[in-house]
């Protein structure tokens, strides 16, 4: 029988993979009013003189590509029991293949598209946690 503990943490990569799906089958229109909302609560607090609305978007964009990544790096690496090299690349891989059905996913949603760009910055920000969750266990 598996320990409750464990199993719970093995179900947060799942469940945090259900919010990053949930985020994808958003359509377009959706997926901008919430990063308009974001950046226009944002531009309430941090002043952003001679940038255009749709730069920022953008940035917002990216950046939330990036942490929900990070975030699922995170827990993938947490369930890693070793932490050879080895498992540091499946960890990696495993994200980088969900990041690439994730932008096939996205596809099929209206008025979104398929980016292999994204998928670099997915992976990227799932890199970035591996490295710094590793880095503070040491």
């Amino acid at each position: 029988m598996v320990p409750m503990r464990k199993l719970i943490k093995a179900m947060l990569p799942v469940m945090w993979m259900g919010v990053i799906f949930m985020f994808s089958a958003q359509t377009g229109e959706e997926s901008a009013g919430l990063s308009n909302e974001i950046l226009s609560k944002l531009m309430n607090v941090v002043p952003m003189e001679g940038l255009s609305i749709e730069t920022l978007s953008v940035f917002i964009r990216k950046v939330a590509h990036f942490t929900e990544y990070a975030i699922l790096g995170l827990l993938v690496d947490i369930n890693s029991e070793n932490k050879d090299k080895k498992h540091l690349l499946w960890s990696v891989l495993f994200c980088f293949i969900y990041a690439i059905s994730d932008e096939i996913h996205q596809y099929f949603v209206p008025m979104r598209s398929c980016s292999f760009i994204d998928v670099i910055i997915d992976t990227s920000g799932a890199i970035f946690a591996i490295f710094i969750s590793r880095w503070i266990r040491k």
